[in-house]
């Protein structure tokens, strides 16, 4: 109970002051303080809280699909929406003129915090420890040492959502410029890298014909009626880390390769007088486009 609280209550702050710095956007940048945004960042904190505190955080302990559900909302829910809500913006926005001031220098400029959050924010970097961060979290070993202890329950759910918030910072470009440096196929190669794992690994889990982890089966006056249902809450829970993972992580590909088309200006109609003769004419026969017998040829029928 006394963990919910400082979740919730965090979850709520930053809610509000994300509406106070929205309420100033408005007037000066709206296309900045949509209504969709505030939509994803309210999602993005409901799904954050519900994650770390009520109601998966007492769930998870008897129940691997709650558990495998507290690391969807946070990788695969709460990391990319929050982000999708321009959080450095609104809630920057609502803090004081001086401390505005400061992190907006620190986020802008070069200071000594600079080598050591340039590295932090490495596309190499971020990859590698969001993709560790995964697959330790579906480790069997890891499960009975975090489960024996709340606190390490709590700490590995606060390290999982740091890694998905480096991560799909890189991926949607919406942190600070100087520390958001993933190319476009950068940010591709990345989903690529944490797609074919997640695959993988629910896969593994989903069609697994004995049960993966101890902590769910191995308790006291366990009966096989137990151990059958802990196989099928293991089969749902591989099912909905590879369903639910593919489409977030196929689509996000979708997304940043429509943005590299976008603004990179591609066009679907070909440039104009693209079939005109002097583009075709091979170099050092240009004289004969004046000869008198020379026939134009229809290029855009052929």
């Amino acid at each position: 109970m006394l963990w919910n609280v400082p979740v919730w209550g965090t979850a709520a702050l930053l809610l509000v002051l994300y509406l106070h710095g929205r309420r100033r956007l408005s007037a000066i940048a709206p296309s900045l303080a949509g209504p969709v945004r505030l939509a994803c960042i309210a999602a993005a904190l409901a799904a954050w809280a519900a994650a770390l505190a009520f109601p998966l955080d007492q769930l998870s302990r008897s129940n691997v699909f709650a558990r495998m559900g507290q690391a969807v909302l946070v990788c695969l829910v709460a990391g990319p929406l929050f982000w999708q809500a321009l959080p450095w913006h609104g809630l920057t926005a609502a803090l004081p003129h001086r401390l505005r001031n400061r992190l907006t220098g620190l986020a802008l400029r070069p200071s000594r915090f600079s080598p050591l959050l340039g590295a932090a924010t490495s596309s190499i970097f971020v990859w590698f420890f969001y993709l560790s961060a995964i697959l330790i979290w579906h480790d069997p070993g890891y499960v009975e040492w975090e489960m024996a202890s709340p606190l390490r329950q709590h700490a590995s759910l606060l390290l999982l959502t740091t890694a998905a918030l480096l991560f799909w910072q890189q991926i949607t470009r919406a942190g600070p410029r100087r520390y958001t440096r993933a190319t476009y196929v950068g940010r591709v190669v990345m989903l690529l890298g944490v797609e074919i794992p997640n695959v993988i690994a629910g896969m593994s889990i989903a069609f697994r014909t004995a049960p993966l982890y101890a902590w769910y089966t191995v308790q006291p006056g366990a009966e096989p009626l137990m151990l059958q249902q802990a196989l099928a809450q293991q089969s749902l829970s591989g099912a909905l880390t590879w369903v639910f993972g593919s489409l977030v992580y196929i689509t996000s590909i979708v997304l940043v390769v429509n943005e590299a088309f976008a603004r990179e200006g591609f066009r679907r109609d070909p440039p104009a007088y693209w079939d005109s003769e002097e583009r075709f004419i091979a170099p050092g026969l240009e004289s004969r486009l004046n000869e008198l017998e020379y026939q134009p040829h229809d290029w855009d029928k052929m």
